[in-house]
């Protein structure tokens, strides 16, 4: 790869990282001054079942794991735990076994009812909270 090549996949990534790091900002500065983002929480005074999420991630990006955690604990066990294991089966199984483990899975009833609870009590949690 030449050097003009590579000013330009630069540019190109550059191009594309900055509407993220826009909306990042604009996340920051509305949680910096009080504002607050979660439709549902603003209009009906309960926070939905991800609330928190976002301050969770800006924790994790902090170095604060245990933070993340306390904040949305299954929004942070899904960052920290599945994303990586999805990962690794995924290089471990290939493309084609990885698609066809992926669909039996989600095709299975106990992973519903898990996936189900699971949603109920983190719910429950984040309500208790306030987040």
């Amino acid at each position: 790869m030449t050097w003009r090549q590579l000013g330009a996949t630069a540019a190109l990534w550059g191009r594309r990282a900055l509407p993220v790091v826009i909306v990042a900002g604009c996340i920051a500065l509305a949680h910096a001054f009080g504002f607050v983002l979660c439709p549902m929480k603003r209009f009906l005074g309960v926070p939905c079942p991800t609330c928190g999420s976002t301050r969770a991630l800006s924790f994790i990006f902090h170095g604060d794991v245990c933070g993340a955690f306390v904040m949305q604990p299954l929004s942070m066990a899904f960052v920290c735990v599945i994303v990586p294991g999805l990962l690794a089966a995924r290089a471990v199984l290939g493309k084609a076994r990885f698609g066809d483990a992926i669909a039996c899975v989600i095709r299975s009833p106990i992973f519903w009812v898990f996936a189900i609870a699971a949603e109920a009590a983190n719910w429950a949690y984040v309500a208790m909270r306030g987040n």
